[in-house]
């Protein structure tokens, strides 16, 4: 091999599937054929190439699917890029399929659709290090946002902030939102929260309501 490029060593795809391997809560964003679409959760790889266990909750234009236990498949190149296929069981409605670029680390990605579902967004995941949590794990200040569309189809932006006092309530926060044009800044935020040991939270802040998961 003198003068040329260097030996390589195949890496066999057994061998790369272990790259994905623990628990990961996702967040996607995107659009179908109705309107915006907004899925989040978590999702089990066992190092060889399936998905074992999982949940997602999904929000679209014409509902919203809470709780939704997930299998499906991956595979991940020596690149580490890979595809990762979702489905919801024991209904066994395909969530998508999706291509995925892990960092160095293992511990994260960035995602978007790909296939023929109808929909078209991007997303990230992050392995979840934490076990064990309660409401007491949630605790302190907090800055969020979302963006969708209301009720009527119109843009829908909010972002605030609020502080999370331990044990399942929201003791003080301010949130601004903009609804199709209308914009209203520092609304008082008060409210209640649940986190599971698995890390699926419930969060209820004056009106809206939704759903959150726990990563690190």
């Amino acid at each position: 091999n003198k003068g040329g490029a260097p030996p390589t060593t195949p890496v066999s795809p057994s061998a790369t599937q272990t790259r994905l391997t623990g628990t990961y809560a996702f967040l996607f964003n995107g659009y179908d054929s109705g309107g915006a679409v907004a899925a989040a959760g978590t999702f089990t790889a066992d190092g060889a190439g399936n998905i074992t266990g999982g949940t997602a909750d999904v929000n679209t234009a014409s509902g919203v699917t809470t709780d939704q236990s997930l299998t499906g498949t991956y595979s991940v190149g020596a690149d580490n890029v890979g595809t990762l296929t979702l489905t919801s069981s024991p209904q066994g409605t395909p969530l998508g399929t999706f291509q995925f670029a892990l960092n160095s680390a293992g511990d994260g990605a960035q995602f978007a659709e790909l296939g023929d579902s109808g929909e078209r967004g991007a997303g990230t995941f992050q392995e979840q290090t934490l076990s064990g949590l309660s409401p007491a794990s949630v605790l302190g200040n907090y800055a969020f946002s979302a963006s969708g569309a209301d009720a009527a189809g119109g843009r829908l932006g909010l972002a605030g902030i609020f502080r999370a006092a331990g044990h399942g309530n929201i003791s003080s926060g301010v949130l601004d939102t903009n609804d199709a044009g209308v914009v209203a800044s520092e609304l008082p935020v008060t409210g209640t929260y649940s986190v599971s040991s698995a890390g699926r939270g419930t969060i209820a802040v004056a009106s809206p309501a939704g759903v959150f998961y726990c990563a690190s």
